[in-house]
């Protein structure tokens, strides 16, 4: 917590990219964001006249385990309104397609907290979520909390590209949890792991939900027990 950028203020109107062509995104990331042990929120809020909200992450975004401190990463891209199906009209997207890492490697640590709410999630192919954990794994969150319970935005639609999203323990130490939950449409193809440490520790949870579950052929879910 030593650094902060922040921006206040809505978006009054839809921003363009340097030829003045229309830019879908209003907080967009290429590069790499390290906050070791600390949080890392990247969010959107627009007026009612700009169409899209979109949070985009393309590049990396780091912040491990230090000692006692868990990394966190929050992208978020809407604002919860129960008038308008949970979020306002003009609440939008978070799009991964990049690295996101809370892992704590070191011995002692468990792996960060990701969370990515808005009315639409979708991480890409390619996109690579690290939760892992020396000493237990940490906590996925895309689209709302486990089971849909209050405390965190719920999505409408999640769509989960092949991508990788890992939350076990690597040393000893119980897996972490992983949910993927929206209110309407869920469609999963991904690999996700939540493994306990291969010196001991149970398997994690993972959850994939939705009104409507899309399943692809190229799922896959592993929370295996440690030896």
């Amino acid at each position: 917590n030593l650094i902060r950028y922040q921006v206040t203020g809505e978006v009054k109107q839809a921003p363009t990219d340097s030829k003045g062509a229309a830019d879908k995104a209003l907080v967009s990331n290429s590069g790499r964001i390290v906050a070791d042990g600390g949080t890392v929120l990247m969010t959107s809020r627009a007026a009612s006249n700009v169409q899209d909200n979109v949070v985009n992450n393309t590049g990396m975004i780091e912040a491990t385990s230090v000692g006692v401190h868990d990394g966190e990463v929050d992208l978020d891209a809407g604002t919860l309104d129960d008038r308008k199906d949970g979020y306002r009209q003009n609440a939008g997207t978070v799009e991964d397609s990049g690295r996101i890492d809370v892992a704590g490697n070191q011995k002692g640590e468990t792996g960060g907290t990701v969370r990515m709410t808005a009315a639409n999630v979708v991480v890409a192919d390619g996109a690579h979520i690290d939760a892992q954990g020396h000493n237990g794994g940490g906590t996925v969150l895309i689209g709302g909390e486990l089971h849909g319970r209050s405390g965190l935005k719920r999505a409408g639609t999640v769509t989960i590209g092949k991508a990788v999203i890992n939350a076990s323990a690597t040393h000893e130490g119980d897996g972490g949890k992983v949910a993927i939950w929206s209110r309407h449409v869920t469609s999963f193809d991904g690999t996700v792991k939540a493994e306990g440490g291969r010196h001991g520790g149970d398997g994690g949870f993972v959850e994939t939900s939705g009104d409507k579950l899309s399943v692809g052929g190229d799922a896959r879910v592993m929370t295996l027990a440690g030896s």
